[in-house]
């Protein structure tokens, strides 16, 4: 969980209260060093211990976690830099995240650098690093609490798992929802990510699944990126489902609307989607899709 540690060490100061009445009997001193910055992860039973120790409800902690260091803004320029497509400013980002994680040693500076390099090799096509896919693989499979973190990690790595680790690392996010300050357009991007590789795969059955999950989301009014979401996908899956030309249309239209606002990647990324529905449809591959 990233800045969980820092931001109860700053709980702790700011109420006066000492360090060994806080992890006497849960951690060891060493242990509990690295968490409070932001070193280590420690246990879900650990972590509840210690927020009893600071008096601190769950709710008040999750309020507290801000991103001060940038992590948002780093991944926001981050993904920008995927979606047109610049992948010598994605060298340079990975450059300057490795520089800051040495400096400053924050786990979410190694992840992004980490994260821009495997796009870089899934956009060249190239081999992964096993030992950076393996990294990102176990921060997520240990970290019993899932936070914003945790699910824009996973939502932007998909990528880098097959659909099996897919549909396993889904079930902490949905099981972490009560917990989470998310708001839906980040669930909607994972859903449309997750139905994004389905579609590659012709996975008949998740494709049903996610399609079900995406269109019991709701959307407010205003957000109208998670709108283009769920009609685009709704139309791929009418359109792998159908065959139907009005389906056809309105993906092309909403392809339009990505290469309009300069989103060259994400568009190409998507009409590649479109055109391999289309493929599958003239082989007959989509026939039991809408059962």
């Amino acid at each position: 969980m990233e800045n969980i540690g820092l931001i109860l060490k700053k709980v702790r100061t700011s109420k006066g209260i000492k360090t060994k009445y806080v992890y006497e009997g849960i951690l060891s001193r060493s242990m509990f060093y690295k968490f409070e910055n932001g070193m280590s992860d420690i246990s879900l039973n650990h972590f509840l211990a210690v927020t009893d120790r600071l008096n601190i409800a769950f709710n008040e902690l999750e309020g507290l976690v801000d991103y001060h260091d940038g992590y948002k803004d780093n991944l926001a320029l981050l993904m920008t830099l995927h979606y047109k497509g610049e992948i010598e400013s994605l060298r340079e980002y990975a450059k300057q995240m490795s520089d800051l994680y040495k400096k400053k040693g924050l786990i979410f500076y190694k992840h992004l650098c980490i994260l821009s390099n495997l796009l870089i090799c899934y956009v060249n096509n190239e081999s992964f690093n096993k030992e950076e896919v393996q990294e990102i693989k176990e921060y997520l499979f240990k970290a019993d609490i899932w936070m914003y973190y945790e699910l824009s990690l996973f939502t932007n790595s998909l990528f880098i798992f097959d659909l099996d680790v897919i549909d396993i690392l889904f079930k902490k996010v949905s099981n972490s929802l009560n917990t989470m300050v998310v708001n839906n357009t980040d669930i909607f991007m994972l859903v449309a990510n997750i139905l994004s590789l389905c579609f590659q795969k012709n996975d008949l059955n998740r494709i049903r699944k996610y399609i079900k999950i995406l269109n019991k989301l709701s959307i407010k009014n205003d957000i109208m990126f998670s709108h283009f979401l769920k009609k685009f996908y709704t139309s791929l899956y009418g359109y792998a489902a159908t065959g139907e030309e009005r389906y056809e249309t309105d993906l092309k239209l909403h392809l339009s609307y990505l290469e309009s606002i300069d989103l060259k990647s994400m568009a190409e990324s998507h009409r590649k989607l479109y055109e391999l529905v289309k493929l599958n449809i003239s082989e007959g591959s989509n026939s039991n899709l809408s059962e």
